[in-house]
């Protein structure tokens, strides 16, 4: 399983925001066995498809955004967010385990 950052624009419309994003998220559970927001435009994801599969899924839902999604390195990504999203870079793992 490997981390990845999704990153939302909700400018455009209609608008979806992180909340319509991550409803959609727990509907697909094989696709996003986990999820995590703590950044207003950022959802940190755990999967095992790759960045392009889940961009498809995504797309597929929202065509209307735009967004990026990164997979994460825990070896070359640094910042200031709580211990839960390093938690989630370091230890990828579906929700309950």
């Amino acid at each position: 399983m490997k981390a990845f950052l999704l990153v939302h624009n909700d400018n455009l419309l209609p608008p979806v925001n992180r909340t319509i994003i991550t409803t959609f998220l727990d509907t697909r559970r094989l696709d996003f066995p986990n999820w995590y927001a703590c950044l207003s435009h950022g959802i940190l994801i755990n999967s095992e498809r790759s960045a392009f599969e889940l961009r498809a899924i995504v797309q597929a839902q929202f065509p209307q955004i735009w967004f990026v999604i990164t997979e994460i390195n825990p070896n070359t990504v640094d910042g200031w967010v709580p211990k839960q999203f390093w938690d989630f870079v370091n230890r990828p793992r579906p929700a309950g385990t």
